[in-house]
């Protein structure tokens, strides 16, 4: 019996160490704030490539933050960027109106009206004129091939491994692989 209760009150004392230094660490750790996201005058750099809209950016946790305002500084729309995925976030008068890759909305305008409003290495933003509005179109940046950094010593190496791989079926030059 008294073993029993050694070992209940050393798993109780193990507990009760464990969740002080949990919530010691909890409140010692800085918590990062996204300053400024949603509010109409935020004190963040304006990124935008045009001078008709403003467009801030704010990071937290790996995720990248943009919101766009207009020229009274009043938000229009904001969404959440990471790897390649979208998440539009319910903030400004357009937020219904941000189309995504992952979530893309019909376009009822003219195409050719539309300006960017946003462009960096991952995300372009375009505003597009519709009817009754404007739409928010959110596109992902596809970085372009760089024809220079391959070298003729490359394509050859690779062309030599895939040909190696393959046996020859006919005179023609037909190869198939094994």
């Amino acid at each position: 019996m008294i073993r029993f209760e050694y070992k209940l009150r050393s798993a109780l004392l193990i507990g009760l160490l464990t969740a002080t230094a949990w919530t010691a660490h909890a409140q010692t750790t800085p918590q990062v704030e996204v300053s400024d996201l949603g509010n109409t005058n935020p004190q963040a750099a304006d990124v935008s490539v045009s001078p008709n809209w403003h467009v801030y950016v704010f990071h937290r946790d790996g995720i990248k933050y943009v919101q766009i305002n207009d020229q009274q500084d009043q938000v229009r729309a904001a969404f959440a960027t990471r790897n390649g995925l979208y998440l539009v976030l319910p903030i400004g008068s357009d937020a219904q109106q941000v189309s995504t890759p992952q979530q893309p909305l019909a376009f009822n305008g003219a195409a050719a009206l539309g300006e960017t409003v946003y462009l960096d290495s991952s995300v372009k933003v375009v505003m597009a004129p519709q009817s009754g509005g404007v739409q928010w179109q959110v596109q992902a940046v596809v970085a372009p091939i760089n024809t220079k950094s391959i070298s003729i010593p490359q394509i050859q190496i690779q062309m030599q491994m895939q040909t190696a791989t393959c046996k020859l079926q006919s005179c023609g030059g037909d190869f198939m692989a094994y």
